[in-house]
């Protein structure tokens, strides 16, 4: 795909994929390259989850280096991240770990970085961002954790009232799900631990009627729903996790939930999952379906 191509679609684009969505991390741990799994749980502060290959010492976590390689070639480096261990949480039998994303060195030509500047500068422009304190390092590091495809969810919750929000901070380890929100929102914020609510997976076709459901968004799609087990759901859904608040992390703009699985169901396997990736990576990259 070319430059006037891309200068026509979101900085954040929705894609979607005919294949399985494989991904690659290397950490530096203990001099060595270990591959684990990483995803983003919150923005501010910009915080990432990560699970290991193999048993990993607290001590071996201080200062810690992090590969992402491409989706589309898994010898290729999209960027690496200086990241800071925070803290590590046991899950029944297992651990996760948390880490602070402190910068990102993205492996961009130099046309593509020229053209990275100007989103960015057309961005604080429009004043489009969301953070509290925005600048072009922490940009970075935001270009760098959507140089992966990033999953959007949809979070349902039935306590005051009945609330679906789209979220794209979300991490799951076996039967566990880590989910990052604003303080701002109400309606988690009111969970007990124990409580119950719902994680579903939305239809990368239905982008329009999931973004109608966000916080920052005007324009209100039609949304049907269905019925399931006396639950209500946004008809757009492929699959739901029903989920058990087992923990809760404040931070002083976002929080971090962590769940249990205790029921999940497909509901439409013809669909493809949403993604997001920044059009950055889009440059000459012809593998991702553009909705």
């Amino acid at each position: 795909m070319n430059l006037l191509k891309i200068r026509k679609l979101k900085e954040y684009q929705p894609v979607s994929f005919n294949e399985k969505v494989i991904i690659l991390f290397k950490i530096f741990i203990a001099n060595d390259w270990v591959n684990c799994n990483l995803n983003q749980v919150l923005y501010e502060p910009m915080i990432v989850q990560i699970s290991f290959s193999k048993d990993i010492e607290d001590h071996d976590l201080n200062t810690n280096s992090l590969k992402l390689y491409s989706f589309i070639n898994h010898n290729k480096v999209n960027a690496i991240l200086g990241l800071k261990y925070i803290r590590s949480i046991e899950i029944e039998s297992d651990k996760i770990y948390l880490f602070e994303v402190i910068n990102a060195k993205l492996h961009l030509n130099l046309i593509k970085r020229i053209y990275l500047k100007r989103i960015y500068n057309l961005s604080q422009r429009k004043k489009s961002n969301f953070f509290n304190e925005f600048n072009f390092d922490i940009y970075k590091k935001l270009v760098a954790l959507f140089s992966i495809p990033k999953q959007v969810w949809l979070v349902s919750i039935f306590n005051q009232k009945e609330n679906h929000f789209p979220i794209d901070l979300c991490a799951i380890k076996k039967n566990h799900i880590t989910i990052g929100v604003r303080n701002t929102n109400q309606s988690i914020n009111e969970l007990k631990i124990g409580n119950t609510f719902f994680l579903s997976q939305p239809a990368a076709e239905d982008y329009k009627q999931v973004y109608s459901l966000g916080k920052f968004i005007c324009k209100k799609e039609k949304i049907n729903t269905l019925k399931i087990n006396d639950i209500i759901l946004p008809n757009i859904i492929l699959k739901y996790f029903e989920l058990s608040l087992v923990s809760k992390i404040e931070f002083e703009n976002q929080s971090i939930y962590i769940s249990k699985i205790i029921n999940e169901k497909k509901i439409n396997q013809l669909k493809k999952p949403l993604y997001h990736l920044h059009k950055i990576w889009l440059l000459n990259n012809s593998k991702y379906k553009i909705i």
